[in-house]
């Protein structure tokens, strides 16, 4: 098996590419994040936050990385990968969810009920 010296330790080729890739996903995970804040914030208008708000900003944001993929289609050199459209529902779904917990607790807390 190939390995490629990196100071003291050695990473085989394929550790490296895997490394690259998961290091690829995590950022495409982190950018679908913010663009679901960014969503989600639109659509609230600076009010309560509702379940109806969360499941708008993520239907709205993984169809934008749907269509994403989709225009990677008529691209040169670039393929769709229906893994990308998981990664984006990932970063979607984990944001959304942690803004509306965010909220919740908010509110909470300026009501004077904290847990």
């Amino acid at each position: 098996m190939t390995s490629i010296a990196r100071g003291h330790s050695s990473m085989t080729v394929a550790a490296m590419l895997l490394a690259t890739c998961m290091l690829r996903l995590a950022a495409q995970i982190a950018l679908y994040a913010v663009l679901a804040v960014v969503v989600h914030v639109g659509i609230t208008h600076g009010t309560v936050i509702t379940p109806r708000h969360v499941l708008l900003a993520i239907a709205a944001s993984t169809l934008f990385g749907i269509a994403a993929e989709r225009r990677q289609i008529t691209m040169k050199g670039r393929t769709a990968n229906p893994v990308d459209v998981l990664a984006d529902f990932a970063g979607v779904s984990m944001a959304c969810l942690v803004t509306f917990v965010a909220a919740r607790c908010a509110r909470s807390i300026r009501a004077g009920r904290v847990a």
